[in-house]
């Protein structure tokens, strides 16, 4: 209720007079990080949150759905905003936006529920995110090869009962979606990586599992994985940054908050463009020095979201990647 009553001041909403807070938590202080110019203390999440989304100020009751702002154009009608393929920008906004929200290529959000009867806990799903990611770098694969597969994961698991729980099998389904993942982001995989290499990862007896796997998995996917992820929509909405140190840093961050959300169960009821323009949203606030707004118009018209309509997966992130914004690692 704190966090929610601080988010509303933040954005104008007055609030009735209520009776004087005895306790007001402390800040904790860590050690500064010589690699970070900009000191970031972090803050009790209320007070994060609340300066967060002060990037929005707007007189608004909680009941009236987000409207856009009549401030703020669109990328169609901007004559001010920087372009880099100006003939096809809006189609290729239009077209991401359009492939993300396809049905066919969307996980269900509960479905370890829905489908798995909860006999996969999120436990064991963030358990297999890190194995994949570990298989990931060990070959050194392409970047956004973890994003696409582990989306591949669970779509997968959207439409199919694993057969059995073992530790066995969801190893060989994660590999094999690393593997398909990693042949559609980088041709150049099939040098580093092939059926029987990672069947000699998993410890396997035949590289056949591994096939056989592929093709029940792409046929149950509708041999559909070129939708959009994170990954994607983080280096979309930052191709305006410049090559300057600040906007590269940002960069970097908002890729490793995106990351960190594979691990949450919970951020595959988000958009992929939601979760990206929340992990730039994070790390602008991680990074950028005192009285800098994490969100302002350019990333709005960018993005095609204001700092209100980001507020609950801001939240939901800050809160597993707290390490992350308030000691940034680079």
């Amino acid at each position: 209720q704190e966090v929610f009553d601080a988010y509303l001041r933040s954005i104008g909403v007055v609030l009735p007079s209520l009776p004087p807070v005895e306790f007001a938590p402390a800040p904790v202080h860590h050690a500064a990080d010589a690699k970070i110019e900009h000191t970031v203390k972090p803050r009790a999440s209320c007070e994060l949150y609340a300066a967060a989304m002060g990037a929005r100020r707007a007189q608004r009751a909680v009941e009236v759905p987000v409207l856009p702002d009549p401030k703020i154009g669109h990328s169609k009608n901007s004559k001010t905003r920087r372009r880099l393929c100006p003939d096809y920008e809006d189609d290729i906004d239009a077209n991401l936006k359009m492939m993300e929200k396809n049905a066919g290529e969307r996980p269900l959000p509960d479905y370890l529920t829905t489908v798995q009867g909860d006999k996969i806990s999120p436990l064991t799903r963030g358990a297999l995110v890190l194995w994949m990611d570990k298989l990931g770098r060990h070959y050194n694969l392409a970047p956004g090869t973890l994003h696409l597969a582990v989306a591949c994961i669970d779509r997968f698991l959207s439409v199919r009962t694993a057969r059995n729980y073992r530790a066995y099998e969801f190893q060989l389904l994660g590999a094999t979606a690393v593997f398909t993942a990693a042949k559609y982001e980088d041709q150049s995989t099939q040098h580093k990586l092939n059926t029987a290499e990672i069947a000699r990862y998993c410890g396997l007896e035949t590289s056949e599992e591994v096939r056989e796997t592929e093709r029940d998995m792409m046929k149950a996917l509708g041999f559909q994985i070129s939708g959009p992820t994170a990954y994607t929509f983080v280096g979309h909405f930052t191709r305006y940054f410049s090559q300057g140190k600040e906007e590269l840093r940002v960069q970097r961050l908002a890729h490793r908050i995106a990351d960190q959300s594979l691990l949450s169960h919970v951020c595959v009821g988000f958009l992929p463009s939601v979760v990206a323009s929340s992990a730039i949203f994070l790390a602008r606030f991680a990074l950028n020095p005192s009285g800098v707004l994490p969100w302002n118009a350019e990333l709005q018209e960018l993005t095609g979201y204001d700092s209100l309509d980001l507020s609950s997966c801001v939240q939901i992130m800050y809160s597993f990647s707290q390490s992350l914004i308030c000691n940034p690692p680079f």
